[in-house]
């Protein structure tokens, strides 16, 4: 196909053409494909933004009213329990890795922090092309079943009341700090 062909058919192309054309015509992809693909996107989308809104959120709730000094002083302290002590700032955090790294800071490695990485990884397989292979727990995630119970496994997580009482930030502060920070998400179980 020449050039000047291609050009006419992406001027003349909808809004779905244009996606049928790289993902059926050009990748070869199938229905099946495209449909895992477009649940995985859409999923790893909606946890990273929803891992990002709660780390802003909660970072911009417990530093309230804090003095320069004193949000520096937190940033240290949190700073320790980062795994791989990588520096961060929880208010520019660009990678879906970063903020998970953050949240374990925060909360530790548990279920949610688990899943989280679960979901890098698939999002990591279908950019480098390995749509075909995608697993959730070992099983095809062509499988509307293994779809099923990854969507289950995400809200379980999502909406689950955190359990803190092993977070190493929170047990490292003082019980000022903790009270302020308490004060300021009286939902925190401890």
């Amino acid at each position: 196909m020449s050039l000047e062909k291609l050009n006419q058919l992406i001027d003349e192309a909808s809004e779905e053409r244009m996606a049928e054309m790289f993902s059926k015509a050009a990748l070869e992809l199938s229905d099946e494909q495209i449909n895992t693909v477009s649940f995985c996107f859409w999923l790893v989308y909606m946890a990273e933004s929803d891992l990002n809104a709660a780390i802003s959120e909660s970072w911009g709730n417990a530093t309230l009213d804090n003095t320069p000094e004193a949000r520096a002083e937190l940033l240290h302290v949190l700073q320790q329990f980062i795994p791989g002590k990588k520096e961060l700032d929880p208010d520019n955090l660009e990678y879906f890795n970063d903020k998970i790294l953050l949240y374990e800071g925060l909360v530790g490695s548990d279920v949610r922090s688990q899943l989280f990485r679960k979901l890098k990884a698939i999002r990591n397989d279908i950019s480098h092309n390995r749509i075909d292979t995608l697993t959730y727990n070992e099983q095809s995630l062509n499988l509307i079943n293994v779809k099923k119970q990854l969507a289950r496994d995400y809200f379980t997580t999502a909406l689950a009341e955190k359990d803190l009482s092993k977070s190493p930030f929170l047990n490292s502060l003082n019980e000022e700090e903790l009270e302020l920070i308490e004060g300021r998400f009286p939902s925190l179980k401890r």
